[in-house]
């Protein structure tokens, strides 16, 4: 049963009252004692002369009957103290089962709202969860669809040019062949033309072609590609910053398939670093001059639209050898310094020959490159720095409407290349 405060006090007072009323009754009890012994006393002193004491009998009766009185009226409050102080507890009792009672329906109450609550809080999570999960499936399938649709136009672009990769393994041949409506002279240099595809190329287009090759059997095999050509002229000459004898390293493709196909193109005039399987094994001197002296002997004529630069390794060389004389476009290949060729001793690091092309006022320029093992070309512009494990090449301009020309074109034909900073 609950221990209530307020009982506990009903409680209290009731025996502080018993107690006062035990109190009050003995000393009562005293007084009527008292007046007894006095009455019987005077009873006794009376009874000799009877008749002599009667009316003081009677004075003292009358005297002493409203304590008589007092005594009954006080043994009828008792009793009837007695009887409220028995309906009291009876009625405490009463009130007591009750407060137990309401207390129990208290508990059920409560114990019964928990439950109703967790109950429907729990049915709101399970509906929340579905709603989360149905809204993040939806979610996901609309993304999907959304991420589907923008690869589906990548994958087409993709298999196009997979359908065009013979076109694409020189992708740069066809951005020169475009250029060639854009340059006020149609003049074009192919430095390092080995056995003249690009030669071949720009003569289509109709450019009038000014090619060099040092390494005479292949030399020999250009002559007499374009000997009936009156627009091609060939020099066996190697191209640098200045005049001199140097040797030309021959390469030797070792691989039992032959991997590299024509290992003349990898002939350099630097040892610099090689792919496996791919070594220099000989040597042969060759004649060297610069772009400065083929104009001041006019080998060459003073007005050049574009001059493409592949001397493997060995580009920046044939830059710093220009002297004062400008060309609306230069082509030089470049390569990463964690690319193979590029790892020692190479001389066409992206960032020398944008440094030194900068100084010459070429302001602008289109990177296209591969990643070594792969076939992917793409681009980015007027950024110096190469893109790690990276080979390809780079076109300078001086004017801005030509390298708008050229931007124009790869974003149509190729990927494009962002970077964060």
């Amino acid at each position: 049963m609950t221990n209530l405060p307020i009982l506990n006090r009903v409680k209290r007072v009731k025996d502080l009252f018993l107690e006062k009323l035990d109190l009050v009754i003995g000393q009562i009890e005293k007084v009527l004692i008292n007046k007894l012994d006095i009455i019987n006393s005077k009873l006794d002193n009376f009874s000799e002369n009877n008749t002599k004491n009667s009316q003081a009998i009677n004075n003292l009766l009358e005297n002493d009957a409203f304590l008589l009185q007092f005594g009954i009226d006080i043994s009828q409050g008792v009793e009837i103290l007695a009887a409220s102080i028995k309906n009291i507890q009876a009625q405490q009792l009463l009130l007591l089962e009750k407060l137990e009672s309401l207390q129990q329906i208290k508990e059920q109450f409560a114990t019964d709202q928990i439950e109703s609550q967790t109950k429907l809080l729990l049915e709101k999570l399970e509906s929340l969860q579905q709603i989360k999960e149905q809204f993040a499936t939806d979610q996901i399938e609309s993304q999907t669809k959304l991420l589907l649709e923008k690869l589906e136009p990548l994958q087409k672009s993709k298999e196009k040019i997979i359908v065009d990769k013979s076109y694409f393994q020189n992708i740069e041949r066809g951005l020169m062949n475009y250029l060639y409506s854009y340059l006020p002279n149609r003049t074009a240099l192919d430095i390092g033309a080995n056995k003249g595809d690009i030669s071949d190329s720009l003569l289509k287009s109709g450019y009038k072609v000014y090619a060099f090759e040092p390494f005479l059997p292949v030399f020999e095999k250009l002559a007499n590609r374009f000997i009936d050509n009156p627009n091609f002229h060939v020099f066996s000459l190697a191209v640098g910053s200045t005049d001199e004898i140097l040797d030309l390293y021959i390469a030797s493709d070792l691989t039992n398939s032959n991997v590299y196909e024509d290992s003349t193109y990898y002939n350099s005039l630097i040892k610099h670093s090689l792919a496996e399987d791919l070594v220099f094994t000989s040597t042969i001197p060759v004649n060297v001059t610069s772009l400065n002296t083929l104009h001041n002997s006019s080998k060459i004529p003073t007005e050049i639209g574009l001059v493409k630069i592949d001397t493997e390794g060995y580009d920046l060389e044939v830059i710093k050898g220009m002297g004062e004389h400008r060309y609306d476009v230069v082509v030089a290949e470049f390569w990463d310094s964690k690319f193979p060729f590029g790892q020692s001793n190479s001389k066409n690091l992206l960032e020398d020959m944008v440094k030194e092309m900068k100084q010459k006022d070429y302001n602008w320029y289109v990177v296209i490159y591969r990643i070594w093992g792969s076939s992917d070309v793409s681009y980015y512009c007027n950024y110096q720095y190469s893109v790690e494990n990276s080979w390809g090449n780079v076109f300078f301009f001086q004017d801005y409407d030509i390298f708008n020309a050229a931007l124009k074109w790869c974003s149509a034909i190729i990927p494009p290349t962002y970077f964060a900073s």
